[in-house]
Parts: structure tokens; C-alpha cells; sequence
């Protein structure tokens, strides 16, 4: 991967076949390498090393709320754009830099908000 022409994305979703939906129209759609997690703690230990350009996750999964990230986010004094893909809109984030889009997912909307983020 080159640092400087390639973004490098995490997704968060306890369902594999999900995750790799997502990667794959993301892949296809932009320059980028993602990342797949199942679990926000997952995603932790990765994001401890390096931080993306961006973040994906589902909000309701089995080892917990998704929204925890932005928590994450907060106590390490980071900031990276998230973008929650969720079946339920019963929670919305009043943060910054935190968007909440339904699935299913349209690729060419996810990518239009994924390139209006990194400017």
C-alpha cells in the first residue's frame, strides 16, 4: 500500500458477509484498503497502532453498541470520521465528524459522503 495515494478504512460489523459487502463496493467505488472488524474491542487494538481515514460500523451487535467508538475516539484524543451503517435509526450521535446512514447501502451515496468527509 502507498502512504501516499492509497486511504486505509476500518469496518465494524459482527456480520462477516456485511463487512465484506461494504469493503468490497468500497474497494471497487475508491482507492482505499479496508480493514474488517467484528467488535469494537477489536478495532481497538488496531487503532492503538494506526488511524484511519475513516470509520464504518454497525451500531447494534452482539458484543455491544457500536457507538461506543466515539467514546474510544474522545479518550484518546483522536479525531477520525465515523459513519455509522445501522438497520435502526434509534440512536443518533450529536457529534462532530459522526454520520448515520440505513442499510441497506447505497455505494454511491456511502462514497459521495466518504469523499465530502476527507476534504
Amino acid at each position: 500500500m502507498s502512504e501516499t495515494t492509497e486511504m486505509m478504512f476500518y469496518i465494524i460489523d459482527d456480520e462477516r458477509e456485511v463487512a465484506e459487502t461494504v469493503r468490497d463496493g468500497l474497494e471497487l467505488g475508491l482507492k482505499c484498503e479496508c480493514f474488517l472488524f467484528s467488535s469494537v474491542d477489536e478495532c481497538l487494538v488496531q487503532l492503538d497502532k494506526k488511524l484511519p481515514q475513516i470509520i464504518l460500523s454497525d451500531v447494534h451487535m452482539p458484543t455491544g453498541s457500536g457507538l461506543r467508538i466515539i467514546e474510544e475516539l474522545k479518550n484518546r484524543k483522536v479525531q477520525v470520521p465515523t459513519i455509522f451503517i445501522t438497520g435502526v435509526m434509534d440512536k443518533t450521535p450529536k457529534e462532530e465528524n459522526v454520520i448515520m446512514i440505513r442499510k441497506p447501502v447505497n455505494f454511491k451515496n456511502l462514497i459521495s459522503l466518504i469523499q465530502k468527509e476527507l476534504r
